[in-house]
């Protein structure tokens, strides 16, 4: 579950809070920039036609628009090697900084590849910024 930042402004006052918020953001491009600017897109679906899950079909959804090729912080936060029947598969765990709300249902994909939202570390309903950890699926 995300921590929600409530909107006491953190014990500043609104300007003092406006301005820290500010260089947060711009603190968030500079490191964006040392990354030659990445881009993700939220994939979060809604349904469309519930399916009949004692029939074996699932349920009808459709790709939620304008959350493609967001500006993106991206870090890795881990990387395990599993056993798998034909060898080795690396799990990746990576912390995506968008400023948009990303829920604990999306997928991100994110330089060819999918990862399932894992943890919802933090998200900032004045600002938008949500920080999280998704898995490589």
């Amino acid at each position: 579950m995300a921590v929600k930042i409530p909107i006491t402004y953190g014990g500043l006052s609104e300007e003092e809070a406006i301005e820290a918020g500010k260089m947060l953001r711009e603190g968030w491009d500079i490191l964006r920039s040392l990354q030659f600017n990445p881009k993700a897109s939220i994939l979060r679906y809604t349904v469309t036609q519930e399916g009949k899950s004692h029939l074996g079909i699932d349920d009808e959804r459709q790709l939620v628009s304008g959350l493609e090729d967001l500006d993106v912080y991206v870090n890795r936060v881990s990387t395990r090697e599993v056993l798998a029947s034909n060898g080795k598969i690396e799990l990746t765990d990576m912390m995506f900084i968008f400023y948009a709300e990303v829920k604990e249902t999306d997928e991100i994909s994110h330089d060819g590849k999918t990862y399932k939202v894992v943890q919802l570390k933090y998200y900032d309903p004045n600002v938008g910024r949500s920080m999280v950890v998704g898995r490589m699926i």
